[in-house]
């Protein structure tokens, strides 16, 4: 700053690593969002924590354990800029979980899915699996125009 570029400072400095700083708080909102959903009883169960869980090899962005423990939710959360979240995305998040419950997956992105994310999502209810594809723009309108 003491040459006065702060145009320079944002580009060159602070712009790279900007969607990695915002993609932890991104986290946070779409935790948020699903207390939101969960206190108006709009989930397929009502979880009574929620969190996130890593271990030496893999992470998990958002999990949820309904009363009985057998109830789960997952979640991956992507927030790159002109990325869709794509089948690569979603098949890694799913080899993440190797326990024996079946979850509800949601998959947050900041910029949309792929067609191919929507198609086979919207198909997987006849295969016990049930994922919920949700993005910044539909979050923004479901927060917004609902109030607890």
């Amino acid at each position: 700053m003491e040459a006065g570029d702060a145009d320079g400072i944002y580009r060159y400095v602070i712009a790279p690593f900007l969607d990695e700083y915002a993609s932890l708080t991104f986290e946070n909102v779409c935790r948020e969002y699903l207390r939101h959903l969960n206190r108006q009883d709009k989930l397929p169960f009502h979880f009574t924590s929620i969190g996130n869980w890593q271990d030496k090899e893999r992470e998990l962005d958002i999990i949820a354990f309904g009363k009985n423990k057998k109830d789960l939710l997952l979640g991956e959360c992507k927030f790159r800029r002109n990325a869709p979240f794509g089948t690569a995305d979603m098949k890694a998040a799913l080899e993440k979980y190797t326990g024996g419950n079946k979850p509800v997956w949601y998959f947050f992105s900041r910029s949309g899915f792929g067609r191919k994310v929507k198609e086979w999502a919207a198909g997987q209810s006849g295969e016990g699996l049930r994922i919920n594809p949700v993005s910044l723009a539909e979050i923004v309108k479901g927060t917004v125009l609902c109030k607890d």
